[in-house]
């Protein structure tokens, strides 16, 4: 706009813009809000626990294998020998 407005214009121009829902003013200086941030921040990893922290399973029964269930040696043996 070039041409000067009055204070009744202006008021009225105010007026009409809150009831239309502005409820704010504009700053005196423009912000560009895409600009990037001067050092970007850095992300949050949450802590792994150290490896000589980690709880240790609890060692597992062995039970003796018991040479009944194997089958007889002249078996064994032929059956190496078709390998």
């Amino acid at each position: 706009m070039t041409q000067a407005l009055d204070f009744h214009t202006l008021k009225a121009l105010l007026e009409w813009q809150i009831d239309l829902g502005a409820t704010e003013a504009i700053g005196d200086a423009p912000i560009n809000r895409f600009e990037a941030p001067a050092k970007a921040p850095q992300p949050i990893r949450p802590q792994d626990p150290a490896p000589q922290d980690l709880p240790t399973p609890p060692p597992q029964p062995t039970r003796p294998r018991s040479h009944k269930h194997w089958p007889p040696k002249p078996q064994i043996w032929s059956a190496c020998g078709q390998l």
